[in-house]
């Protein structure tokens, strides 16, 4: 949940879209994942925090990108820093307001992922996927103007 607030008259989880959640279990904290089930109105998992867990980066330079947390780094008075590498094996750093907990692994992550799958490709590489796209789609209407002549 985004938020959790104790000292109200019952505990209420607030989640990042709105759901009040009454009485969470009492090992959520700040920064935790709660799956839920919007048609039956329950939560059926908890994805705590922590390093090797997957998260979507929601902010900063970094974001849309996905990776496992390899250390998140606490700094009192200041912004705290989380470290992550993505499925490539890039290594790269955001704050840990930014992230997101998605999985517990890349293997069991329950959502869909985006079709470059979190990792960021560079200027090149974009370009030249946008050329091989283009290619095919000249190919495609070429072949199509051909039988629509015979």
């Amino acid at each position: 949940g985004e938020r959790l607030h104790e000292h109200w008259p019952h505990p209420v989880a607030v989640t990042h879209d709105g759901h009040r959640i009454r009485y969470p279990d009492p090992r959520t904290h700040r920064g935790d994942t709660l799956v839920y089930n919007v048609k039956e109105k329950k939560v059926t998992d908890l994805i705590k925090t922590g390093n090797g867990k997957v998260v979507m980066v929601t902010g900063g330079a970094n974001r849309g990108r996905i990776g496992e947390i390899m250390s998140i780094e606490r700094h009192p008075g200041a912004f705290d820093i989380a470290r992550l590498k993505d499925a490539a094996g890039h290594e790269f750093a955001t704050r840990a307001s930014n992230i997101f907990v998605i999985g517990k692994d890349m293997q069991s992550v329950p959502v869909t992922l985006p079709k470059q799958q979190g990792l960021r490709i560079n200027v090149i590489q974009e370009r030249e996927e946008k050329l091989i796209a283009a290619e095919a789609r000249k190919n495609m209407q070429a072949r199509g103007t051909r039988k629509t002549r015979k």
